[in-house]
C-alpha cells in the first residue's frame, strides 16, 4: 500500500524535484544531525513553489505515509516515507517603512544576515548564533540570538510577526489569520502545519562589535569560574553577553581537529572594542594568567560565522543535547560542569568528538522579555536568566558508548544543578528524557488541543500521537499524549476459578502506584505463586477442542490466548525466577490487555513454545499441529514487530514494558526452531540499549528494572558464549555498564510466595555467585581469555576459596553424599584417570534437575583447575590440569545420568528437555570442556553427546561436535611426530586451542585453530603466543547444507605473519561483518526482520529434536 501511495504522491512533482536513494545529492538532503534520527527516507522532494507543496502535504495527509519536514536538517528532521524540503523557498524582502522581513522558510541564519547587510545595511535580525542554522528550526523552537538579551526571543510576538503556512489539508494561509495556529508556532514546535515564510522585526544595531575568542590553558578553570561568576552576577548591559565553552568546541575534536584540552571565553560586546576591553567589558578576561586574546571587530555577520566551524559533527555522530536554563552562574555550578565534562571523558574517551559543556551569560530580557509564565506564546518561558547548553555524542559503532552518552545527557543536569527541574528546558532540545509537558507548564492543555485541531493524524509529528493505538477502538478519551492519558482500571472482582482454567489469574485487582500514574500493579503477593505441573511429555498443558461441536468453535483469535496462556503458565516459569514474575507475569500480562504490541510478543513467544514441544514428540499427528502452530507464532512476531516499529513516542512511563518486549522478542529467537543467532543477539543489543535509558526514581521501577536486568544478564551470557567477540552490545558485563543503578535489589513484592520444592534455586544462587565476580566469570567461559593470562593465579586461588566456602555453606550435594561428586579438593595421577571409564557410568537415583546443577558446579571447578594448570608453575601444572580432568569426567557422568533411560535413573517426574533449555545449559559445557579433556576416548564420547542433544536454544549441538572434530584434525596435525597423541592429547601448555563464530546468515560457522607458537620439551614461553594454524567453515548447516566442513591449513608464511589473538580475530572476515552489524544502534524494523529471516529455518519441516 505504501509503495502505491508513494508512486502517486510522486506524480504531483517533476522528475527534478524528486531525490531518490540512487541520486547523487540523497545524502545530503537527508543527513541529519543526529545520525541516530536519520530514518533513511524512500524519497526526498523539493518542492519548487507553493502550489506543489500544498498538493504534496494535502495528499499525504490522506495515507499511511510517514512524513517530515526538512529546512536545512540541523534539527534532524525525517522520515521513514517521504522528506519534504523547503530548500527552494528563498524569498526575501526588506520593509524599510516597518522595519520588518519577510523570507523563505528554505534560508538558514547566514543567508538571512548576508542579505539583511545587503538590502537593510544598519539593521540586524534576532538570528541564531551559527550561520548553518535553519530559519525554521529555531524559531519554532524559540530562537535565542545576540540581540536577545535586549529584544528576546525570535519566537516572541514583538519578533516574529506572523508566519504563512500550509496547512494538512493543502490550504494556505498567514497564521495571523487564526490566532491559534500563531499562538502555537511561537515556541510550539512545527508540528502544526508546513511554515514556508515568516514576517519578523528587524532592529538598527552596531556594526562595529568587540568578540572573539580568549583561550585558556586547563589549569585555569578556577580562575575562569570564579571571573565568570562575578561578571555574571555585576553585568546588566544587553549589549555584552558572552559563552563559556570547553576549548574542543571550536578548535578540537568537536571541529574535526585534533584533541584540544582547555577552555575558551567568547567574548560579545557591540559597544565596540573600547568598551569590550574596559573594566565594564572584558579586561578581566584578558588578564587571568595563560589568557590568548583572540578578540577582534567584527560586523553582526561575522560575528555569527565565528562558530561555523562546530559544524563538522553535522551527520557524523550519534548525539544528543539540552539546553538547561538556570538562575544564576555561580563558580560551584560551573566547576561541577567541568566535573560531569572530564568525568563522562574518562568514564569513555570516544565521547571527546561529541560532547561539550557550553554556559551562556545572558540577561534577563532573553527569558523574561513577556514575563513569567507567558500566556500570548507556547513556550511560558522561564524565570530562569541563563542558559547550559550540554551535548554528547559519538561516533556510531560503540552501543556502550552510545548508552553512556545518553544516560549522561539525561542525568547531567541533575548532577550539575541540584535544584534542577524537569521544567527548566530551553525547548530547541526536547529529546526522550526530556518531560514537554513539564517544559510548556501552563500552556500545555491549549497546545495539545491546537495540535489536535490542526493535525489530528500526527503526520507532523513532536509530541503528538498516543503511543497506545488502542485508545480510539476501546472507545477511550485520549488528549494525544501520554502523560494525559488516566485509564481509570476495571472495578475489582472475585474470580475463585483455577488458574490453570483461567487465563486471568493474574488480572486480580491491585493498587495503582501513586508515584506513577500512568500504570497500574498488579502485586504478586495478593495472590500465591501458581507452579503448575507440567506433563511428561512435553506436550502444552491448554489445546483447542478436537473436531469441536458447531457450539464449541473457537474464536478467530483463540489461538493467540493459547500462546499467552502457554507464556503464563509454563513459558514464564522457564524464563523467570518467581521472584521476578511479579514483573514478568503481573505488570506485562496487565498491559498486555491494553497494548496491542506487547501482547502480540507475548502471544509470539508462547506459541512458538508450544510449536517446539509439540514438534518434538514422535507423534506424527502432533508434529504436523506444530507445524501450523510454529507459522501461526511466526506470523504473530513478524506482526508484533511491525507494530513496535510504528511507536512514535517511547516515554520513561512505558520504557520498562518497550525494554521487556524486545527481551520477550530474543528469547522467541532463542526458542525458535534451531535458534536464530543474529536476531536473538540484535534483540539483546536493543534492549540493552533502551535499558540504559530508563530511570528508577521509585522503589516500583526500581522493582522492574531488577527484573528486566537479571533478564538481560541471562541474554548476555547466552550471546557472549554464542559469540565470544568485544564490542558488540551485549558483551560488556552489564554490571559494568550500570553500576549504580538506585533501588535496585533482590526482593519482590512475590518473593515471600517462592515455591520451597522450586528446582532451579541452588543453580541460579551458582550462577549468581559466579556473575559476582566478572574478571574470573569471562575466563570460565570465554575461549580465549584462559590463555591471555589477564588475571594473577592468586585471584584464581582466592576466587576458588570462595566458591569452596559457598559450596559448603549450601551443602548443594545431600543427595550424592555416597558418590564422589561435590568433593572440593583432589589429588589423583595419570593411573587414576586411564581407570575413570567411558562410557561413564550415570549416579544412581539422581533427579535431573540435581544433575544439571552437579554439571555446572564441576563445570567451573574444572575451569579453575584448567586456568591454574597454565600459569607455568611446573610440576604445579600438572595436579592443577589432572583435577581438571578429574571434575570433568564429574561432568560428564552428570551428563550421562541426565540423558540416560534407565539404568537407576530417576527424574522424579521431570526429565530433560533441551529445547527448553533456554539458557546456559549441557551443550557448551561440553563443547568446552570437549577441548580440555585428556583423552580421544572422551573428546568422542562427548561429540556424541552433543549430537544426540541436538539443540538448546542458540546452541546447535551438531555443529559443536563438528568444530571438536576439526579440532581433533587440528590436533593430530600439529602433533604428527608424538605417538602418544594415540592415547593422550599434549599438556594445557601445548594443546591447539579454537575459537568457533557463527556467521552473521545465522546458518554458517566458522572455526578458527591455534597451537603455541614456541614448544620445547612441553614447555612454551611466559607469554603463551598462539599462532594460527588455519580455519574449518561449514556453510548452511542449519539448512541441510555442508556437512563436511572446508579446512584450510595455513602457510608457513601465514603462520607466523601474525600472533593468533583477539586483534587477529577480530580482522578476519567473520568478525568484520559482525562489527559493521553492530555499529546501528537501537530498534530497527527493516533490519529487525532481515535478521529474522537470515538466521531462520522456516523451511525446515521437522525438528530435529529428541526428546530424553
Amino acid at each position: 500500500m505504501a509503495d502505491a501511495e508513494l508512486s502517486k504522491l510522486k506524480t504531483l512533482l517533476s522528475p527534478e524535484e524528486i531525490i531518490t536513494i540512487d541520486s547523487p545529492n540523497y545524502d545530503s538532503e537527508s543527513r541529519t544531525w543526529a545520525i541516530q534520527a536519520n530514518k533513511h527516507p524512500a524519497v526526498v522532494v523539493i518542492p519548487k513553489d507553493l502550489e506543489t507543496l500544498s498538493k504534496v502535504v494535502s495528499y499525504a495527509n490522506t495515507t499511511s505515509l510517514d512524513i517530515g519536514v526538512r529546512c536545512t536538517g540541523i534539527g534532524s528532521a525525517s522520515a521513514k516515507d517521504v522528506l519534504i524540503s523547503l530548500s527552494a523557498f528563498k524569498s526575501f524582502s526588506f520593509d524599510r517603512s516597518q522595519e520588518t522581513i519577510t523570507f523563505g522558510a528554505g534560508h538558514n541564519w547566514g543567508e538571512i544576515d548576508q542579505k539583511v547587510e545587503e538590502q537593510a545595511p544598519g539593521y540586524a535580525a534576532v538570528s541564531a548564533r551559527c550561520t548553518y542554522v535553519g530559519v525554521g528550526g529555531s524559531i519554532l523552537h524559540g530562537g535565542q540570538s545576540w540581540l536577545s538579551s535586549e529584544h528576546g526571543l525570535s519566537s516572541d510576538p514583538q519578533n516574529l510577526l506572523d508566519a504563512q503556512v500550509v496547512k494538512l489539508d493543502g490550504s494556505v494561509l498567514w497564521a495571523s489569520k487564526e490566532p491559534d495556529l500563531l499562538w502555537a508556532l511561537r515556541g510550539g514546535g512545527g508540528g502544526f502545519g508546513v511554515v514556508v515564510a515568516y514576517k519578523m522585526r528587524v532592529y538598527k544595531y552596531p556594526s562595529s562589535i568587540f568578540c572573539g575568542q580568549i583561550i585558556y590553558p586547563p589549569e585555569a578553570l578556577h580562575d575562569i569560574a570564579r571571573e565568570t561568576a562575578a561578571f555574571a552576577s555585576r553585568c546588566s548591559d544587553p549589549k555584552v553577553a558572552m559563552h563559556l565553552y570547553c576549548l574542543d568546541m571550536t578548535a578540537g575534536t568537536y571541529a574535526g581537529k585534533e584533541p584540544k584540552p582547555g577552555l575558551a571565553i567568547f567574548a560579545y560586546d557591540a559597544n565596540g572594542p573600547e568598551h569590550g576591553r574596559s573594566k565594564d567589558g572584558f579586561k578581566w578576561a584578558l588578564e587571568i594568567p595563560g589568557a590568548v586574546d583572540l578578540t577582534k571587530t567584527s560586523t553582526f555577520r561575522e560575528v555569527n560565522q565565528a562558530f561555523d566551524q562546530s559544524k563538522a559533527p553535522f551527520g557524523k555522530i550519534n548525539t544528543w543535547a539540552a539546553g538547561v536554563t538556570v538562575p544564576a552562574v555561580n563558580e560551584e555550578l560551573i566547576l561541577r560542569a567541568w566535573d560531569w565534562y572530564l568525568a563522562l571523558l574518562k568514564k569513555d574517551s570516544k565521547l571527546v568528538m561529541g560532547t561539550y559543556v557550553l554556559m551562556e551569560v545572558m540577561q534577563k530580557a532573553v527569558y523574561q522579555s513577556l514575563g513569567f509564565p507567558s500566556l500570548v506564546s507556547a513556550w511560558p518561558h522561564t524565570r530562569n536568566q541563563h542558559n547550559l547548553q550540554l551535548g554528547t555524542g559519538v561516533v556510531p559503532g560503540s552501543p556502550e558508548s552510545d548508552a553512556l552518552a545518553h544516560k549522561a545527557m539525561a542525568e547531567g543536569p541533575y548532577e550539575i544543578r541540584p535544584g534542577h527541574t524537569g521544567a527548566d528546558y530551553f525547548p530547541n532540545f526536547i529529546e526522550d528524557f526530556v518531560d514537554p509537558k513539564k517544559v510548556f507548564g501552563v500552556n500545555w492543555d491549549r497546545l495539545v488541543e491546537v495540535k489536535r485541531k490542526y493535525d489530528p493524524n500526527n503526520k507532523l509529528g513532536d509530541e503528538g500521537k498516543p503511543t497506545c493505538e488502542r485508545c480510539n477502538a476501546a472507545n477511550v478519551e485520549c488528549a494525544g499524549y501520554e502523560q494525559r492519558r488516566q485509564i481509570e482500571p476495571q472495578p475489582s472482582r472475585t474470580d475463585n476459578a483455577s488458574t490453570s482454567a483461567t487465563p486471568r489469574s493474574a488480572a486480580v485487582p491491585g493498587v495503582s502506584a501513586s508515584a506513577s500514574p500512568n500504570y497500574t500493579i498488579r502485586h504478586a503477593n495478593s495472590f500465591a505463586t501458581v507452579y503448575p505441573k507440567f506433563r511428561t511429555d512435553g506436550l502444552p498443558l491448554i489445546a483447542l477442542p478436537t473436531n469441536p461441536r458447531s457450539d464449541q468453535r473457537p474464536h478467530a483469535r483463540a489461538r493467540d490466548i493459547l500462546a499467552y496462556q502457554q507464556y503464563l503458565f509454563r513459558t514464564l516459569p522457564l524464563l523467570f525466577p518467581a521472584e521476578h514474575l511479579h514483573f514478568w507475569r503481573d505488570r506485562l500480562c496487565e498491559e498486555a490487555w491494553d497494548i496491542e504490541y506487547i501482547f502480540l510478543t507475548i502471544a509470539a513467544l508462547g506459541g512458538v513454545h508450544r510449536a517446539v514441544l509439540m514438534m518434538s514428540t514422535p507423534s506424527k499427528h502432533d508434529t504436523s499441529r506444530g507445524l501450523d502452530t510454529k507459522v501461526i507464532a511466526v506470523q504473530t512476531y513478524t506482526e508484533a514487530l511491525q507494530r513496535i516499529s510504528e511507536l512514535s513516542l517511547k516515554t520513561d512511563d512505558s520504557l520498562d514494558v518497550f525494554v521487556a518486549a524486545l527481551v520477550l522478542l530474543a528469547y522467541f529467537e532463542v526458542v525458535f526452531l534451531f535458534g536464530n543467532i543474529p536476531a536473538a543477539i540484535g534483540h539483546t543489543n536493543e534492549a540493552v540499549f533502551y535499558f540504559s535509558r530508563m530511570r528508577f526514581d521509585d522503589p516500583i521501577l526500581a522493582s522492574f528494572g531488577t527484573a528486566i536486568y537479571s533478564a538481560l544478564k541471562n541474554l548476555r551470557a547466552i550471546c557472549h558464549i554464542m559469540l565470544p567477540l568485544p564490542n558488540l552490545g551485549t558483551m560488556d558485563s552489564l554490571a559494568e555498564r550500570f553500576p549504580a543503578l538506585p533501588g535496585l535489589h533482590l526482593l519482590s513484592p512475590s518473593s515471600s510466595h517462592a515455591d520451597p520444592g522450586i528446582r532451579s534455586a541452588p543453580l541460579l544462587d551458582l550462577l549468581d555467585f559466579a556473575d559476582r565476580h566478572p574478571e574470573v566469570n569471562h575466563l570460565i567461559w570465554d575461549p580465549l581469555a584462559v590463555y591471555e593470562r589477564t588475571i594473577s593465579p592468586n585471584s584464581i586461588t582466592t576466587f576458588r576459596q570462595h566458591f569452596n566456602n559457598w559450596t559448603i555453606s549450601n551443602n548443594p550435594f545431600s543427595q550424592f553424599d555416597s558418590q564422589t561428586l561435590g568433593a572440593l579438593q583432589v589429588e589423583c595421577d595419570w593411573d587414576a584417570i586411564d581407570r575413570l571409564v567411558i562410557p561413564p557410568r550415570p549416579y544412581a537415583d539422581a533427579p535431573a534437575h540435581r544433575c544439571v546443577f552437579a554439571a555446572v558446579h564441576s563445570f567451573y571447578m574444572a575451569r579453575m583447575y584448567w586456568v591454574l594448570s597454565l600459569s607455568g608453575n611446573g610440576h604445579e601444572d600438572e595436579k592443577c590440569y589432572l583435577g581438571a580432568y578429574h571434575y570433568i569426567y564429574e561432568v560428564m557422568r552428570s551428563v550421562a545420568t541426565i540423558i540416560n533411560h534407565g539404568q537407576g535413573v530417576n527424574d522424579m517426574g521431570e526429565g530433560y528437555l533441551a529445547c527448553e533449555t533456554l539458557g546456559v545449559g549441557l551443550l557448551p559445557l561440553m563443547h568446552i570442556l570437549g577441548q580440555c579433556c585428556p583423552k580421544p576416548t572422551w573428546l568422542r564420547w562427548i561429540m556424541e553427546q552433543l549430537s544426540g542433544l541436538g539443540q538448546e536454544g542458540l546452541f546447535n549441538g551438531h555443529v559443536l561436535a563438528k568444530s571438536l572434530n576439526a579440532l581433533y584434525t587440528f590436533e593430530m596435525s600439529n602433533n604428527l611426530d608424538s605417538s602418544s597423541m594415540l592415547d593422550h592429547f599434549p599438556p594445557p601448555s601445548s594443546r591447539v586451542i579454537s575459537v568457533l563464530l557463527p556467521e552473521l546468515d545465522g546458518q554458517s560457522y566458522t572455526a578458527f585453530y591455534a597451537s603455541p607458537s614456541f614448544r620445547q620439551q612441553g614447555q612454551v614461553d611466559v607469554t603463551l603466543q598462539y599462532v594460527p594454524l588455519g580455519h574449518a567453515r561449514w556453510l548452511n548447516v542449519r539448512r541441510g547444507g555442508t556437512t563436511k566442513p572446508n579446512i584450510e591449513m595455513y602457510t608457513e608464511e601465514r603462520k607466523h605473519a601474525e600472533p593468533f589473538t583477539r586483534s587477529w580475530l577480530l580482522e578476519q572476515k567473520v568478525s568484520i561483518e559482525w562489527t559493521t552489524w553492530s555499529t546501528q544502534v537501537g530498534f530497527n524494523f527493516d533490519r529487525a526482520l532481515r535478521d529474522h529471516i537470515s538466521g531462520s529455518c522456516l523451511e525446515n519441516a521437522v525438528y530435529e529434536q529428541e526428546v530424553r
